[in-house]
């Protein structure tokens, strides 16, 4: 392991990097039909946030359905594509 001050060198530099968000690093992680299929359900306000969430954390993503709840409604400030 390097030097305690090459670790927080490394960190800092990590830090002034923006992050992506959530839901977009999700989408693309995703390929072909998964993609599609969870773009599709992140916008149809028919399938719960919940339900998503679940599947999503299963698939070992962690996202909890107030997120995706704050995405349908408009309070982030990026779309997912």
């Amino acid at each position: 392991m390097g030097s305690l001050n090459s670790e927080i060198q490394t960190e800092i530099r990590q830090a002034r990097q923006p992050n992506k968000p959530r839901l977009q690093e999700i989408a693309d992680a995703l390929d072909g039909d998964d993609r599609a299929d969870f773009i599709a359900a992140l916008n149809d306000k028919t399938v719960s946030a919940y339900a998503l969430a679940k599947v999503l954390n299963r698939r070992g993503f962690t996202i909890s359905p107030s997120l995706i709840s704050t995405y349908r409604r408009g309070g982030l400030s990026y779309e997912v594509a």
